[in-house]
């Protein structure tokens, strides 16, 4: 129970993906969850150690950063598995993506690419016009001016930057289809936290081995 208050403190409530994912072993967001949980397991670990070779009487100073440096090594060394989940979630992502686009592939793409063509030349060069110009588009359900702005060549100059494409798409896909729309937003969600955590994780251990300054404060209890 203490474990846990703590944890809320230092780690906040759940995120929503979070809340979603369920017990079966092929659910990618339990998955992620599950890494989530093991890489928090790893750093109260890692702190654990840390007071305890501290706090050592019978070790001398260098002996403590020795046991510290190899301590932070050993762990350094067992992130692969991390990784290896982070891009696993990463792929599961990335084929909901792949599933949403397909979906919308139009059967006759040289008339697609001509109307949208002719689109881009109505909406102009303001790529915040064009933001605009593709909400009002999903609200009145003009599938065409959509497909054109998420289809435009990277050489528009009105095309939204690659991260507000990105979310404008989301936004279309939540629309037409609530299911997939979901699921590609928390597994997208999922990918972003779990990674952010195993960066945070990688650069805690990095920093208990990156020199004997911070070996010297870790040994001394600092």
């Amino acid at each position: 129970m203490k474990d846990d208050i703590l944890d809320l403190a230092r780690y906040g409530g759940p995120a929503d993906w979070e809340l979603v994912a369920t017990d079966s072993p092929t659910d990618p967001l339990s998955a992620a969850k599950k890494t989530r949980g093991e890489l928090r397991g790893l750093v109260a670990a890692h702190e654990e150690a840390t007071r305890q070779i501290a706090s050592d009487a019978d070790l001398t100073e260098s002996g403590k950063e020795r046991r510290l440096r190899a301590d932070a090594e050993q762990r350094l060394g067992s992130l692969g598995k991390f990784r290896d989940a982070v891009r696993a979630v990463e792929v599961a992502r990335d084929e909901a993506a792949r599933r949403a686009r397909e979906s919308r592939d139009p059967a006759d793409r040289v008339a697609a690419a001509v109307i949208g063509s002719e689109i881009r030349r109505y909406l102009g060069e303001d790529p915040l016009l064009v933001q605009i110009a593709y909400r009002d588009a999903l609200a009145a359900g003009d599938w065409d001016v959509l497909d054109a702005i998420e289809n435009s060549p990277t050489v528009w100059p009105g095309r939204p930057d690659a991260e507000t494409l990105t979310e404008l798409s989301r936004e279309r896909l939540e629309h037409t289809d609530p299911r997939l729309g979901a699921e590609v937003r928390h597994l997208s969600a999922a990918a972003a936290d779990v990674a952010a955590d195993l960066a945070d994780v990688e650069s805690m251990i990095n920093g208990a081995l990156g020199g004997p300054d911070e070996l010297e404060v870790l040994a001394s209890g600092g």
